[in-house]
């Protein structure tokens, strides 16, 4: 009865592949795991995020923020976009760069490390010994932060995403009740710092000596698999930058507290988009990789406008009953609301930012250098003018401006370049 049902619903999927012009069988398949496992990151980040907005004080979270902001900078010598290239190379069968692969993010983090050290020490010297030792913590962990989570890389280029998925499934739930148990018990920046970063780092740990031992991976490996990670990473640097400096500078020049009230503005959105493009780029990077650009090229367009009236729906609803949101869950952040309401076109456009994952997988690094570059260096340029002139809505404006340059210049190459 069972295998019947199963062949029933694979013949439906098929059927349904004349109007979707994409493997649904596959998609399904992946997109159960991916969809349960993105519920489950919904469902524990939410009750983290309530959990901050009412077990800690708005400077508190604000410094918090703050922090981490520096988290992604100071990560950028670990080779950030090292994940998909992984990714990439596991799918072609090249399982043997997960080791190389991770030694190579370890050696790279002591960078970072160092610059941490640095910074703990100007911070000291002013007087700030909270965020002084904050860093001091970071230091020691910063080389591991994202090496052992290679293993979820390695999964989807197998695409197992059943056993990524539980291994996400327990991770999330995990670090969520030891980060919620921690803010209910103390505010002390120093011990919410150590306990996120802990906890993040042994679970990732555990899970990548299971995923070795369960799977073991073939030695195949080309060098060059690890270089490309490298020019991934590179291309990045600029937009991790981007990404995490504008908590840095309302930190700076606003306050704590305005970081707090900016930073859960975009707390749903966040969620959302997540689940969106998380799901998408995980599931399409290994088919787009085994896949020619020619083929890509004409069937990728019409997919992502599909795509785009679904989110462009999603953000209306989101745009109305956001108010209600607020007012249930984060009461003590209604100044979020306007800026939330502004920043819900991000969602919208959440879809294209598939014809990056395309290109992406086809190795065309030199033209996604360009427009990352390009797109970051005029979101720093809006953040200078904006920012004094509308405040928190100034940054807003910058981000969506650079945003929809960016996913624009994306979309006319992916669409003019030849085969």
């Amino acid at each position: 009865m069972l295998t019947e049902t199963k062949n029933k619903t694979a013949e439906f999927l098929r059927w349904t592949e004349k109007w979707t012009h994409t493997d649904m069988v596959y998609l399904a398949k992946g997109n159960f795991w991916l969809t349960i496992g993105q519920f489950v990151s919904i469902f524990a980040g939410g009750l983290t995020s309530i959990a901050f907005a009412n077990f800690l004080p708005q400077e508190i979270f604000g410094l918090y923020r703050y922090i981490l902001s520096f988290i992604g900078i100071l990560t950028i010598p670990s080779l950030i976009n090292m994940h998909s290239a992984v990714t990439m190379a596991v799918a072609k069968g090249n399982e043997g760069i997960l080791m190389p692969a991770i030694k190579t993010k370890i050696k790279w983090g002591t960078i970072g490390s160092l610059a941490s050290l640095l910074m703990a020490i100007y911070y000291f010297i002013n007087h700030n010994n909270a965020v002084a030792l904050s860093l001091l913590i970071i230091t020691v962990f910063i080389p591991f932060y994202t090496a052992f989570s290679l293993y979820a890389s390695f999964l989807s280029g197998k695409k197992k995403f059943g056993a990524s998925t539980l291994i996400s499934i327990v991770s999330q739930l995990f670090v969520a009740a030891v980060t919620i148990a921690v803010i209910y018990l103390t505010d002390n920046i120093l011990i919410i710092i150590f306990v996120y970063f802990a906890s993040r780092i042994l679970f990732s740990y555990l899970a990548l000596k299971y995923t070795i031992k369960k799977y073991k991976p073939n030695k195949n490996h080309n060098p060059e698999d690890v270089t490309y990670g490298k020019h991934l990473s590179f291309m990045g640097v600029f937009g991790t930058i981007t990404e995490n400096i504008d908590k840095i500078i309302i930190f700076h020049y606003i306050g704590a507290a305005e970081l707090a009230i900016y930073s859960f503005a975009l707390v749903p959105l966040d969620q959302m988009k997540s689940f969106v493009l998380k799901n998408l780029s995980a599931l399409a990077f290994p088919k787009f990789s085994e896949n020619s650009f020619a083929n890509l090229k004409k069937t990728l367009p019409l997919k992502i406008a599909k795509l785009t009236a679904l989110t462009s729906a999603l953000s209306l609803l989101y745009f109305f009953f956001s108010p209600w949101i607020y007012k249930i869950f984060f009461p003590q952040y209604l100044e979020s609301i306007p800026l939330t309401k502004i920043m819900v076109i991000t969602l919208a456009v959440v879809p294209l930012g598939l014809f990056n994952t395309a290109m992406m997988s086809q190795g065309y690094q030199k033209l996604l250098y360009f427009i990352s570059i390009s797109g970051n260096v005029l979101k720093m340029i809006l953040f200078a003018v904006l920012l004094p002139l509308f405040g928190l809505n100034g940054m807003a404006y910058a981000i969506i401006c650079s945003m929809l340059y960016e996913l624009s210049v994306l979309a006319i190459v992916f669409l003019k370049k030849s085969n």
